[in-house]
């Protein structure tokens, strides 16, 4: 992960590693990005195979509170 900007591109505060979670009635789970447009299901979106999600890490500056984020495989749950 030491290839992430260390510092804010809008005011050169001090970026914080997170990660976005997301609440949909079962456990928090870290977000995922999905190639593609979203398709409607009977029950929310259809989805690709749950291999082809890739984690979303999230950094806020400590500063101005700007947040950049990125999808790779090694930001997955330990």
């Amino acid at each position: 992960m030491s290839s992430l900007p260390t510092n804010c591109s809008k005011c050169s505060g001090a970026l914080v590693h997170g990660f976005t979670a997301e609440l949909t009635g079962g456990p928090p789970m870290v977000g995922f990005w999905v190639e593609g447009e979203p398709k409607k299901a009977w029950f929310g979106l259809r989805l690709p195979k749950q291999k082809e999600w890739i984690p979303i890490a999230t950094l806020r500056c400590s500063v101005c509170g700007y947040i950049e984020s990125y999808a790779r495989p090694e930001f997955a749950a330990k």
